[in-house]
């Protein structure tokens, strides 16, 4: 999925879901018009691309196969994967997701997450069967865990009764993001799988407003993790039958399947008492989603990218702006009302409108801390330079912020969302956002926003890697060096040391060395199959040194052969002192 050293840019779908039938009694019309796979026009003219599009005839297989199963593929090869389902209330996300009650539905109406069961365990047993058939003792583990966020608290939904305040958010040593105290139920199979995903779906908050009958009142993220190792026959015999420390070389996987509570106009919805803080709390948390999906937007944006706005072209006396920070102006400089008036846009394009920001602002202040700064800066260019600066952006003499000092801070920490989605946006993972729009035009405002807001997306670039010990990596390097020495003596008729070797016999260092090829051709990192390759290593390069050959890739060589060999010989001797060593101790 990626396309260079750069990363990879954030996928973006949109879905755009029938009339409702309360829509069709109230007589709305329809306001978006698809015109391709990719292309579709809200109102009259307002035209947004994205990597997929699907119109209200889409079923659930289509979007699966179109998008998911690439992802799938990327999972199983080791990747971090994360599928996001974004849109205002109502507009389909949870169907989409498939995280509702699956007894309601039918299996051609399952959305993704049951068929990314299916998925998952069909290809195990697919890979098993392959493995079994080449020789190779492939060892894959599932697990999964559910939790939602509901009025900024985690709660397990695997198991309910853990206390939310046990539940906490950390950054381990590689810098992965981990929620701590939660449960990990394994998984054998597709119907274990589906049946935890029951299990949890009945433990989510769900309630009823004017606009949804069974909305999602808080955000829920499942979680699954990929467990792979592979060991070689050759290698098991090696270790005398022990699959002990198999899990040292393993590659470990997570795909997240988030489906988000949609943003909400208390004016549509009419909530009121805990609903009404209930949808404080969810348009907190997608405000602060859009401000990290602004900022990171805006990293990557080209810079002449034109910005997306709803405003009519600007006027002398109206300042350009691109996504929320202010363009370079040579010959005014920035007032506090230009200020608000930007602020205020950006508030107004976060899904909900402009009405979430306000309804944010009345809750218990979980809005950006950008925002908050600047709205409480006093009046003038010194309050505004005061603020700027606590954002950590740069502002000029004049009081205006070159369009150049973009921000490079990301407010992850605004709230618990943008913390657990961390990895997920700008981070280590392949991403998927599939954004759900309504089609009326009674719901134009929340549609244009969320189609902004997923154009913004697809400038963020993450950069995703293949989630394996660094001990397999090493394993990995020794065997390609392995290979190309070895090529190397064949092409100067030079006779294979460890070939020869292997004929005398009777050497448990020389059988060591023997048994590492077959060991890591099966992707092994085990103490005892890397010294032995180390070893085998060292005396392909003696070999080669000796008849003034150079190695591959330019180390050593024939300048000074006598120097190399003697270099060699004797990290030939260690590496046989470590073999021997290690054919006496635990891999």
């Amino acid at each position: 999925m990626c396309d260079g050293g750069d990363g990879c840019a954030v996928k973006v779908a949109v879905r755009i879901r029938p009339l409702l039938e309360k829509e069709v009694a109230e007589q709305a019309r329809v306001c978006s018009r698809v015109i391709n796979d990719h292309q579709v026009v809200l109102g009259k003219d307002r035209a947004f691309t994205f990597d997929n599009l699907f119109d209200e005839n889409a079923a659930q297989k289509e979007i699966y196969d179109a998008c998911i199963s690439s992802l799938m593929t990327q999972f199983f090869k080791g990747y971090n994967c994360t599928i996001l389902a974004y849109g205002q209330t109502g507009s389909g996300k949870t169907h989409t997701m498939g995280t509702g009650d699956l007894s309601r539905v039918s299996p051609e109406e399952q959305g993704i997450v049951p068929r990314v069961a299916r998925d998952i365990f069909a290809t195990i047993k697919e890979k098993k069967r392959r493995a079994a058939r080449s020789g190779v003792d492939l060892s894959i583990t599932c697990r999964l865990s559910y939790i939602e966020i509901y009025n900024e608290a985690l709660k397990d939904l695997l198991r309910p009764s853990t206390p939310s305040r046990h539940l906490q958010i950390r950054e381990d040593s590689s810098g992965e993001i981990v929620v701590t105290g939660v449960y990990e139920q394994e998984v054998s199979s597709c119907e274990d799988m589906i049946q935890q995903l029951q299990i949890g779906t009945f433990a989510r908050t769900t309630g009823s407003t004017l606009m949804n009958e069974s909305s999602s009142r808080s955000h829920s993220i499942l979680t699954v993790i990929l467990v792979q190792h592979q060991m070689s026959a050759a290698d098991v015999a090696v270790m005398g039958g022990s699959s002990r420390g198999r899990v040292k070389g393993a590659t470990v996987s997570k795909l997240h399947l988030v489906d988000l509570a949609g943003s909400e106009r208390n004016k549509k919805t009419q909530a009121v008492g805990q609903r009404f803080r209930e949808s404080v709390s969810i348009n907190s948390g997608l405000l602060a989603l859009g401000n990290v999906i602004s900022v990171l937007g805006e990293q990557n944006a080209p810079p002449s990218a034109a910005p997306t706005s709803t405003r009519p072209a600007n006027s002398p006396s109206e300042p350009a702006h691109t996504g929320g920070d202010l363009a370079e102006n040579n010959t005014t400089t920035t007032t506090t009302t230009q200020h608000q008036q930007q602020q205020q846009q950006q508030r107004e394009e976060v899904p909900g409108g402009g009405v979430a920001a306000e309804e944010a602002e009345q809750g218990v202040g979980h809005l950006s801390d950008s925002f908050a700064r600047r709205s409480l800066a006093p009046e003038g260019s010194e309050g505004l330079k005061a603020a700027a600066a606590i954002d950590g952006g740069a502002v000029s003499a004049g009081g205006a912020l070159p369009a150049a000092a973009r921000r490079t801070h990301v407010p992850y920490r605004d709230s618990k969302l943008t913390r657990l989605l961390q990895d997920s946006l700008g981070g280590n993972a392949s991403t998927l956002m599939i954004a759900c729009v309504s089609p009326a035009d009674s719901n134009f405002e929340e549609t244009l926003n969320t189609l902004k807001y997923a154009n913004r997306a697809k400038n963020i670039r993450n950069k995703p890697v293949i989630n394996a010990d660094p001990r397999q990596l090493v394993a990995d390097r020794l065997r390609n060096e392995l290979a190309a020495c070895k090529k190397a003596l064949a092409a100067h008729g030079i006779q294979d040391p460890t070939a020869a070797a292997a004929e005398g016999g009777g050497d448990a260092a020389a059988e060591g060395l023997q048994s590492a090829a077959s060991a890591l051709s099966g992707g092994v990192c085990s103490r005892k199959a890397c010294a032995a390759a180390r070893g085998q290593l060292a005396a392909c390069r003696l070999a080669l040194a000796a008849n003034g050959v150079p190695e591959p890739g330019g180390g050593g060589g024939g300048d000074a052969p006598a120097e190399r060999c003697r270099e060699l010989q004797q990290e030939y001797g260690t590496m046989e002192a470590d073999l021997t060593a290690s054919l006496h101790d635990e891999p």
